[in-house]
């Protein structure tokens, strides 16, 4: 089975706040029957000042650590972006496949947009 929004990735967003924290996870979604997961820290000037770089750090120290801890959960990177003008300098990095606009009834004015990071052959 295929997750692709989780928050995995330790201590950059309202998700997992260490790395021990993000393990458990894991193991707890192994165990729900979960093979593979897309992390998708937030992104959102000001609150959450993530970037290709930050979250880069953060996902290669979890995907080592799984291996290290024998935990067989696929990894891939991604991020969840508040679309706002100061985040499309940033869209240059990333290539979309899933784009996810979604509008919460409290905030209509604030579209969450997904992004998928892949190389560009």
């Amino acid at each position: 089975m295929f997750d692709i929004h989780c928050h995995l990735l330790p201590g950059i967003d309202d998700g997992a706040t260490t790395l021990e924290q993000s393990l458990d996870l894991a193991r707890f979604a192994v165990a729900d029957g979960i093979t593979h997961t897309v992390t998708t820290p937030h992104i959102q000037p000001g609150v959450y000042d993530n970037n290709l770089a930050t979250i880069t750090d953060a996902f290669k120290l979890f995907q080592a650590a799984l291996i290290d801890n024998n935990i067989d959960l696929h990894v891939a990177m991604a991020a969840e972006i508040r679309l706002c003008p100061e985040i499309l300098p940033m869209l240059d990095h990333f290539r979309c496949l899933l784009v996810q606009v979604v509008s919460k009834p409290c905030c209509w004015s604030c579209p969450i947009v997904m992004c998928l990071r892949v190389p560009i052959r």
